[in-house]
């Protein structure tokens, strides 16, 4: 999806607008919505596994995508 801000009080502003709310491609958002990280829209559970994930990626407690592979090779 790309984002684009449209200066909604100049009049070719207000002309695309309103032509891209006639498409099926364009979905016209009139309310500007404030931004919010998806960090703060996950579960606690969420967050501590990733936790989890980053201390062993640091701890050197991962497997080489290579070897996972090798190990999967029959599923994959």
């Amino acid at each position: 999806m790309t984002k684009i801000w449209i200066d909604e009080t100049d009049i070719a502003g207000k002309e695309a607008i309103d032509t891209l709310k006639n498409k099926s491609f364009a979905q016209v958002i009139e309310d500007e919505e404030e931004e919010v990280d998806w960090w703060d829209t996950i579960s606690p559970e969420e967050r501590a596994a990733i936790d989890r994930g980053l201390k062993d990626v640091a701890e050197r407690r991962t497997t080489p995508h290579e070897e996972v592979r090798k190990i999967y090779a029959k599923w994959l």
